[in-house]
């Protein structure tokens, strides 16, 4: 997941560069390079795997998407889940199966 992660300030001495800075933010936006986004592998010989963000809240889901033949069966299995009442601010559990494989690897985007 390649993209630049900015952020706009809610205050700028510069009007002109603030509207350029909102207008890059929103650009960024609008072509899905949010900054929420990231790689996650599910911990091996464990049930839970934690996703940590700055932008997680209480109200944050994750959407998981495999990459590996290991995270596709686990989401077959139907045996992943996110307990919607376990996230928290900066942290959301993941609950899996245990076992011992050690790439079942998914992508995931943030939302609330």
């Amino acid at each position: 997941m390649a993209f630049t992660k900015t952020s706009v300030k809610t205050t700028h001495p510069n009007e002109a560069e603030h509207r350029r800075e909102l207008a890059s933010g929103l650009q960024n936006i609008l072509d899905g390079k949010i900054n929420t986004v990231g790689t996650i592998t599910l911990t091996a010989s464990a049930t839970t795997t934690n996703i940590t963000a700055s932008q997680i809240g209480a109200d944050t889901i994750a959407v998981l998407v495999p990459t590996t033949a290991n995270a596709s069966a686990e989401i077959g299995a139907g045996t992943i889940y996110q307990t919607y009442a376990n996230a928290a601010n900066g942290t959301i559990v993941i609950n899996h199966a245990n076992n011992s494989q050690s790439d079942r690897t998914f992508v995931y985007v943030l939302f609330g």
